[in-house]
């Protein structure tokens, strides 16, 4: 569950895995859904969904020092973003520092410059900082 900006458009989405297959459900705020192609593309990147886990496998797997990893974690994926400029935010602030502390400082930082947004989920109310935001701050 997380909060989104594509362009104009900001709201939520909520991704679960699908108990009975192999797939993800993916629910989607209203505000949302003009930019619903572009949320797609994002989300495939995100998952790593347009990758052939078998192609990928059969390859590694040749490899005596990965096969037993491969044989371990079959269909295992690199997960992508949805946003670089948050990625590299999150990478420089959390530089030198427990997952935990660099979460916290990300928090902080998203409270400070990220713009409030209505979400049903609690605690859940602020878009990531953009490149903008940060830059206008005027500190």
């Amino acid at each position: 569950v997380r909060t989104i900006r594509i362009g104009r458009h900001r709201g939520w989405i909520a991704v679960f895995p699908d108990e009975h297959q192999p797939l993800l459900r993916v629910e989607v705020s209203p505000d949302l859904l003009p930019a619903l192609m572009q949320l797609r593309a994002r989300l495939r990147h995100l998952f790593d969904l347009d990758a052939n886990p078998a192609i990928i496998e059969a390859h590694l797997s040749a490899d005596k020092n990965l096969a037993s990893f491969i044989r371990a974690t079959p269909g295992l994926r690199i997960p992508g973003t949805l946003d670089g400029f948050e990625v590299a935010l999150r990478a420089v602030l959390g530089q030198q520092i427990s997952v935990k502390a660099a979460t916290t400082i990300y928090s902080r930082f998203a409270e400070f410059f990220g713009e409030k947004i209505k979400t049903p989920f609690e605690g859940l109310d602020r878009l990531p900082p953009t490149a903008e935001d940060i830059a206008s701050a005027g500190l």
